[in-house]
């Protein structure tokens, strides 16, 4: 790997956090465009978060022995290589079979829902929280098809919390914050779109 390569994850980091500003609170409410920015941005914020994954993995490879690592903040938080085998934060280690079905049917989920939002700038959060989880399980899914275990590296030795990558903190943090959704912000009509028999019912009276 070039050293081009890993520094270039800063910036790209920076320009997911950029993309997902944008997505969320500047694009404009206009129907006729929106589910075409929906797919672009949402894209873009996969891209971005696999680029960071897999060189921040690259790099800690190439850098430390495994188990070998270095204090970012002494006693909070450390660098630690390590390679697991199990799902996020260490998780049922050795199913790596069933964490690829697993994988593969939330990929497929995600899908269907992104396919079903309807082009109103409400759903903005909804699309950069389903990109984090569909980006995190690929980045980790990579590993696992490639080396059949997961590079981990950051370590909160404060809470002694188990070793995690970048990943695990995008589904984490896209899971965390669309529970938040689903509790705090939208209503139950909000989710109408998802239920198929409802929206099968209104075209055949529409015919």
């Amino acid at each position: 790997m070039t050293s081009i390569a890993y520094l270039a994850v800063i910036p790209v980091f920076v320009y997911l956090l950029i993309v997902l500003a944008v997505s969320i609170f500047f694009r404009k409410d206009d129907p006729s465009k929106l589910k075409k920015w929906f797919v672009i941005d949402s894209l873009q914020i996969i891209l971005a978060s696999l680029y960071v994954d897999f060189f921040s993995k690259a790099w800690i490879r190439d850098t430390y022995d495994l188990h070998e690592g270095k204090p970012l903040i002494d006693g909070v938080l450390e660098l630690c290589y390590i390679e697991n085998t199990g799902a996020v934060f260490g998780l049922m280690a050795g199913q790596t079979v069933l964490f690829l079905v697993f994988t593969t049917i939330i990929l497929v989920g995600c899908v269907a829902v992104f396919y079903r939002i309807p082009a109103e700038k409400k759903y903005s959060w909804l699309i950069a929280c389903i990109s984090l989880i569909v980006s995190g399980a690929i980045g980790n899914a990579i590993d696992r098809v490639w080396k059949q275990q997961v590079t981990d590296f950051i370590y909160v030795s404060l809470i002694d919390f188990p070793i995690f990558n970048f990943a695990d903190i995008c589904v984490v943090v896209g899971v965390f914050v669309l529970m938040f959704l689903a509790i705090f912000v939208y209503k139950d009509k909000d989710f109408e779109f998802l239920n198929f028999k409802q929206k099968k019912s209104v075209e055949e009276k529409n015919k």
